[in-house]
């Protein structure tokens, strides 16, 4: 990593070697990079200096049309000034830096969406001509993408993204509404009242003229399955209708034969899975590329959905925010412990009953959307804006809908907390369900009551000379006992490798005892604190803002006059030849 770090003083023999090596650069790192002003000579015309940024230094001007749009662009600027300049030395004609920053004011991408950056992003012609022959000759653009990105050699290879491929394909056809699609989804998703519906059923029925209604007649019987205004009391999450069980089906229909052999079921499936999880780095990488925008950048309900939803269930919070905006308190009836208020939206029909708690802060609104999406409805922020409550609670924030949805672990059928590792593939996970059944690691013997094994580790032989004798006799990985603590012994590299590669959510979090709780301040220090937001939180500041390569070189001084303090006080203690001292002096820098 420190080959590639740009330096002052650095010289390319063309300003497309500058550029490639920027380019690098950013992608090792984790940001996207464009390219800035070009100055040229007003004689020969050649380039005398030019710069490149990180992708989001500046920030969005604003638009005379922002008002209206009615789905405003996320933000990917942060005003960053990482940069990199280069001129021209005529003398050489190479270019040379004279400028570089490297402190960035946003988080960087994880080294396995980076793929995914802008700068990282280019379909070639070839590539172009091959989705045009696919899509002609009637493969679906899912296995079109998924086709190339085998011959890449994975999607990480292929230069762009399954959203770059839609772009592309968009532009090359024209969609249009199917007949009577629009009347039919309204009559699915717009209407909240049973009655509205059969008003606009019949006004559909007769406005198209359907000489064979048995299809619709049938579909309509099962109104109850699919209708919104018949599922208030169904948990769909925002799930419309069989979509994820249609999208399922469609992936796996081919592979569902009773003849069909199991390895090619599972070699599919682990196919599909593995789509899924290419969507799922998609979000992570987009939820820290882009910004959501806010309609309202001073409300710290809106400020602390940003924060704490996913992008894409904060825009739908958003949207419920904006009607609150347009709701009316109808009637109110506050002479109970529970407050019972009536609510109604400008320009639309129905009323909506809300009743809350203001001292527990509880809420329920008739029209049902937290119970059925699992988020808050506009009636009940209307309410909570009225009552000066500007905080979403905490019973209302479901875990599945925030960006740390992926984090913290789950319970085992045995009732047991593991940490699952998402990324392993479905044969993978059943080999070790398979071998944690039937396979426990050896244990040594010789351990006592209470001080288990640490009499052996603390004899005249070495620990690790113990150990290693242990291993000989049990094998490369076996448990001891520090106390009444049982502790995992590794002695071969590609276990340890295992451990802190494909396992290592598993050893990334830190036993809890008192002395830690004590010395590192209820375990804030990054030392001893357990894995989870808060260090990771702890452990980007201290990366960024302690141990980045701008502020190790600006404290250097710092560190030289405290080792040459600390080298010349021990000098000085040991030519008293007192060896209490020195033994004073040893411990002290063993806890230092």
């Amino acid at each position: 990593m420190n080959d590639c770090t740009p330096k002052v003083g650095m010289e390319f023999d063309m300003l497309e070697a500058a550029w490639m090596f920027w380019k690098n650069y950013g992608k090792q790192m984790g940001f996207s990079v464009r390219k800035h002003y070009a100055n040229k000579s007003k004689i020969d015309g050649e380039i005398t200096s030019r710069r490149f940024l990180c992708s989001k230094e500046g920030t969005r001007k604003p638009d005379k049309r922002d008002h209206l749009t009615s789905q405003p662009r996320q933000e990917t600027r942060t005003n960053c000034l990482v940069r990199l300049g280069v001129s021209l030395v005529r003398e050489t004609g190479k270019y040379k830096v004279y400028d570089f920053v490297s402190e960035h004011n946003h988080v960087l991408h994880l080294a396995a969406t980076t793929f995914m950056m802008q700068s990282e992003r280019k379909m070639s012609d070839v590539q172009a001509f091959a989705i045009d022959l696919a899509y002609a000759s009637g493969i679906k653009p899912k296995e079109i993408h998924e086709l190339m990105s085998r011959e890449a050699g994975g999607r990480a290879n292929l230069g762009y993204t399954g959203i770059d491929q839609k772009n592309y394909l968009r532009t090359r056809r024209q969609r249009s509404l199917i007949y009577g699609e629009a009347d039919f989804k309204d009559c699915m998703y717009k209407y909240e009242n049973e009655s509205e519906f059969e008003e606009a059923w019949n006004k559909m029925i007769q406005t198209y003229t359907i000489k064979d209604l048995s299809w619709l007649n049938g579909i309509y019987k099962l109104k109850e399955k699919w209708a919104n205004c018949y599922m208030k009391k169904a948990v769909t999450l925002g799930m419309r209708s069989t979509q994820l069980s249609e999208s399922l089906n469609g992936d796996l229909k081919d592979y569902l034969k009773l003849d069909l052999n199991m390895d090619d079921f599972f070699e599919h499936f682990e196919m599909v899975v593995g789509q899924k999880r290419d969507k799922e780095l998609e979000a992570e990488y987009n939820a820290r590329e882009k910004l959501p925008p806010l309609c309202l950048k001073n409300s710290p309900l809106l400020k602390q959905a940003s924060q704490v939803y996913s992008p894409t269930l904060f825009k739908v919070f958003q949207n419920e925010y904006d009607y609150a905006s347009a709701a009316i308190i109808k009637d109110r009836n506050c002479s109970q412990l529970v407050h019972e208020y009536t609510v109604v939206l400008l320009e639309k029909v129905g009323e909506y009953k809300v009743l809350c708690n203001p001292i527990s802060r509880t809420i329920s609104c008739s029209c049902r959307k937290f119970e059925t999406f699992g988020i808050l409805c506009c009636h009940a922020l209307k309410v909570f804006d009225i009552l000066d409550i500007k905080i979403i609670p905490d019973a209302y924030i479901l875990k599945r809908w925030t960006r740390e949805a992926k984090n913290g672990y789950v319970i085992d059928s045995i009732g047991k907390d593991v940490h699952g590792d998402v990324n392993l593939k479905v044969t993978q996970r059943r080999v070790q369900r398979t071998a944690s059944k039937s396979k426990i690691l050896p244990e040594a013997s010789g351990a006592w009551p209470l001080i288990g094994h640490l009499h052996q580790l603390g004899g005249l032989k070495p620990a690790h000379i113990v150990l290693g004798n242990m291993a000989e006799k049990y094998g490369p990985i076996f448990t001891i006992w520090l106390g009444v603590q049982r502790t995992i012994v590794v002695s071969s590299w590609e276990i340890a490798k295992e451990c802190f590669t494909t396992n290592d959510n598993a050893f990334a979090n830190r036993p809890k005892g008192l002395a830690p709780e004590i010395l590192g301040y209820n375990y804030a220090m990054i030392g001893f604190s357990p894995y989870g937001p808060y260090w990771r939180q702890v452990r980007k500041m201290a990366t960024l803002e302690v141990l980045s390569n701008h502020r190790l070189e600006t404290l250097k001084h710092i560190r030289e006059a405290e080792l040459n303090d600390s080298i010349k006080e021990i000098y000085k203690l040991l030519v008293k030849n007192n060896k209490v001292i020195y033994k004073l002096i040893m411990v002290d820098l063993l806890f230092v």
